[in-house]
């Protein structure tokens, strides 16, 4: 059953995993955060720390500008896979892409433990104990 409160880290942007904390730090300082950040830090929260997509959704919306009731809490759900067959997921070479490596250039974890470096395949069985066709629905 997952968490229902936030980790004191993540309200403090104090992870150690740049991507997330820079991230939120944005959120918090300027009231944006970029799409594919919005789903790094939804599917961090969700499935690597077990949070009650409902407490994600509730920060974003309390702190986002262009925050919409509606339109946040659907993108959680999505994130979560409620009323979908597959959650979205991400991994290092996502963060690498979409943050023109930046992130990963100045994460301390980038060469020594990165949670999000590995492939979907073994990030599906990592965090749901299928494997990515089963995750997919491709069987």
């Amino acid at each position: 059953m997952p968490r229902r409160r936030l980790p004191p880290d993540v309200t403090a942007a104090t992870t150690g995993l740049v991507c997330i904390d820079e991230s939120l730090r944005e959120l918090y300082t300027v009231g944006y955060m970029h799409n594919h950040a919005r789903m790094w830090v939804a599917a961090y929260l969700i499935h690597w720390l077990g949070v009650d997509w409902r407490e994600g959704a509730d920060l974003f919306y309390r702190h986002l500008l262009d925050g919409d009731p509606a339109s946040n809490s659907l993108s959680w759900q999505w994130v979560n896979s409620t009323f979908s067959h597959k959650p979205y997921i991400f991994n290092r070479q996502n963060v690498e892409r979409f943050s023109a490596g930046t992130f990963c250039a100045r994460c301390p974890l980038a060469k020594v433990g990165c949670p999000f470096d590995d492939s979907y395949e073994n990030l599906a069985w990592r965090l749901f104990g299928v494997t990515l066709a089963e995750l997919e629905g491709r069987r």
